[in-house]
């Protein structure tokens, strides 16, 4: 590649957008075969463009990523369900403060023992 004159090296996209915009360009070109001729799948007399091909690739993977990049590109992203329960699935509810005024001054000494590791 020709070098720019704006400090642009290789004429590299600036941003997303220009990034983007490439990237499509090069997904619509015909893909061809190794002579150069355009690649025309048996039956159907159509080019195929690259991103076709990669579409096509990934449908016949036997990588799951590959397999669920297809079905979402295809039908949409799976929908994921996130679901906070309590013990069987039964709503959460916030514990009630432990009430600890009842104690005497000698059990929650061994209460703070307990809770520091230092009961014997």
């Amino acid at each position: 590649m020709r070098k720019s004159k704006n400090n642009n090296q290789n004429d590299r996209p600036r941003d997303f957008d220009a990034m983007r915009a490439l990237a499509q360009d090069v997904a619509g070109e015909v893909y061809r075969n190794n002579d150069g001729s355009p690649f025309i799948i048996p039956g159907h007399g159509v080019k195929v463009t690259r991103v076709e091909m990669v579409l096509r690739s990934w449908a016949q993977s036997t990588d799951f990523k590959k397999q669920l990049a297809f079905i979402e590109f295809a039908f949409g992203k799976v929908p994921i369900q996130t679901q906070i329960a309590g013990p069987n699935g039964k709503d959460l509810t916030p514990s009630p403060a432990l009430d600890l005024s009842g104690l005497s001054d000698s059990a929650l000494d061994e209460l703070m023992k307990i809770i520091d590791g230092t009961e014997n």
